[in-house]
């Protein structure tokens, strides 16, 4: 027989949870109906821009999932230029400010153009495109393998404007690093010369990694690697950069969409270690700095240390770039003068929300405060 009491209490806790069963499906649709009335006012103003967030070795990574786009194109050069055509107020609105940053980069995933290939990715910046990226490439490795992507194992096959590139998920479940085997690598100028203000005859060589690259140590530019500030060391890439692309000829190595220098590494003074994470910061694109080791810059740097004599296949490289974490990378074959590479590293989630442009938003499409106080 149940004591009174005890069924008393019962009685009580269900009221209890009852009431607080109901508080909590109220404010539930309370918060849907909130929803739904900004997502249909945004919906007829087509304003939404659903986006995930990762970094790379503190590089950010926006993914912006475009795969329902009917953008077309023969490769995915094609379909790239179709979208910047088309719809390059995303990447703007997405990585410019107020929502994004100077340094903000991106993806844009797209249907693959070729049936070998799982997805594809277009892959954006605060100032442009990019033909290849290393550490969006990592990120995503987790991603679509968090979503079920890989048609056979822990691996896919990721359609990029420079080539294909075959990514795996290491360890038990996918759970370790991504991997993913590069573009082949190459060198295509040495000694070539550029100018700074501390240097007039800053010397380089310019190596592919999915990128063009000018790699230089840093007593070309008249510097002592990490003992300037970072501001010192863009303000001098920068300079470098301009006078190294009216230096250099890069139409005979690509075609126009890719034959341009996309950014420089500069190294530490010395040849490559296998014992200690080798330290290089990255400027690419229109003076942004990379967080990350540059995984196509990387393999950029692979291909110049295997032509010098200074790498040796299967070895596994550490690279580290302005944030300090890793990437590791290593030679896994050669065909003439091209090397194979394969990069790997860690990528992590850092958010997940819905970006708002509002059609009555002056900078609904993003600005640039450079450009904007030049203006004044």
């Amino acid at each position: 027989m149940r004591n009174p009491s005890t069924s008393a209490a019962h009685g009580r806790r269900r009221a209890v949870l009852s009431a607080s069963k109901i508080r909590k499906t109220k404010l539930l649709i309370a918060y849907w109906i909130q929803l739904m009335d900004v997502s249909n006012m945004l919906e007829d103003e087509k304003k939404l821009l659903e986006i995930v967030d990762m970094h790379t070795a503190g590089e950010p990574v926006r993914i912006i999932d475009a795969r329902h786009l009917d953008l077309g194109g023969r490769n995915l050069l094609a379909t790239r230029s179709r979208f910047q055509e088309r719809f390059d107020y995303i990447r703007r609105s997405a990585m410019m400010e107020p929502r994004g940053h100077a340094d903000m980069y991106g993806v844009i995933l797209v249907r693959p153009t070729s049936p070998n290939s799982d997805a594809g990715a277009i892959f954006i910046h605060n100032s442009g495109y990019s033909s290849m990226c290393g550490h969006v490439t990592i990120a995503l490795g987790r991603y679509l393998f968090d979503r079920g992507r890989p048609l056979s194992g822990n691996s896919f096959r990721l359609e990029c404007p420079c080539g294909d590139v075959v990514v795996r998920r290491e360890g038990a479940g996918g759970e370790g690093p991504s991997v993913f085997r590069n573009v082949p690598g190459r060198v295509v100028l040495e000694k070539m010369v550029a100018s700074t203000s501390r240097n007039s005859r800053a010397e380089f060589d310019v190596a592919y990694g999915g990128a063009y690259y000018a790699v230089l140590p840093a007593r070309e530019l008249g510097v002592r690697f990490g003992h300037e500030s970072l501001e010192t060391m863009r303000s001098l890439l920068t300079e470098f950069v301009a006078s190294a692309r009216a230096a250099i000829d890069l139409s005979r190595f690509d075609e126009p969409q890719l034959a341009h220098l996309y950014g420089a590494i500069l190294t530490e003074d010395g040849p490559l270690r296998s014992d200690a994470a080798n330290r290089h910061l990255c400027w690419f694109g229109e003076g942004q700095i990379d967080r990350s080791p540059t995984g196509s810059g990387v393999t950029a740097r692979l291909a110049l240390a295997m032509k010098r004599g200074q790498a040796a296949a299967q070895v596994l490289y550490s690279f580290a770039g302005a944030s300090g974490l890793e990437f590791g990378g290593r030679i896994i074959g050669q065909a003439g003068d091209e090397v194979l590479t394969e990069i790997e590293g860690l990528a992590y989630y850092t958010g997940r929300q819905t970006l708002v442009l509002e059609r009555d938003d002056p900078l609904v499409h993003g600005f640039r405060p450079s450009e904007s106080f030049a203006k004044f």
